[in-house]
């Protein structure tokens, strides 16, 4: 098999897990220490409350979802109910999963790019958590547009799963950054 991983020059470090500020011996300068810490490397899951606080909704909404399939005809994006004013299914469709390949996937993906996109925001002062919140929801309902365009006519289409919120989460580096790496790797 041959996966792809994108490997950025800021999220590289940035998702080391021992990133900190950290004072200089001799001065009171702060500077950004990028290497891992050789003696303790852990994470501290309070540095990134948002990718944290959306794989657990995540998680909980598609628990629910697995066994409850009254609530997923309610929740899941079906563009011909969204005709009617259904504008909720824009969101919630986003933390339903199909089953749990699906859900560890997105998860995955989201927890080791999310946390760097976090901290990115924060530490640089482009808007923080809001502005990460931002884009997980604009990728969530903007990668709707598209199918409800095409299929709101279709009485049988229907579809789910945060794909688009969390491949915002993982392009914006890409595009945003000069110089992106891309790494192929044979497992």
């Amino acid at each position: 098999m041959i996966y792809v991983i994108i490997f950025n020059n800021f999220l590289g470090p940035i998702c080391s897990f021992a990133c900190r500020l950290k004072k200089k011996p001799k001065t009171n300068d702060k500077v950004l220490d990028l290497a891992p810490h050789k003696d303790k490397i852990r994470m501290n899951f309070q540095d990134y409350p948002i990718t944290i606080g959306l794989i657990v909704a995540n998680v909980i909404f598609s628990l629910v979802g697995f066994s409850n399939h009254a609530m997923v005809d309610k929740t899941i994006m079906w563009p011909y109910r969204v005709r009617e004013n259904q504008y909720h299914r824009f969101i919630t469709s986003g933390f339903l999963h199909a089953d749990w390949m699906h859900l560890i996937f997105n998860m995955f993906t989201l927890f080791f790019f999310g946390i760097g996109l976090e901290h990115y925001f924060s530490i640089y002062g482009l808007g923080g958590n809001i502005s990460y919140l931002a884009l997980y929801f604009l990728g969530l309902i903007i990668s709707d547009i598209p199918s409800y365009i095409k299929h709101k006519d279709d009485y049988n289409y229907r579809s789910l799963g945060a794909s688009g919120a969390v491949s915002a989460v993982v392009l914006l580096p890409l595009f945003s950054v000069p110089g992106a790496l891309f790494t192929c790797m044979v497992l």
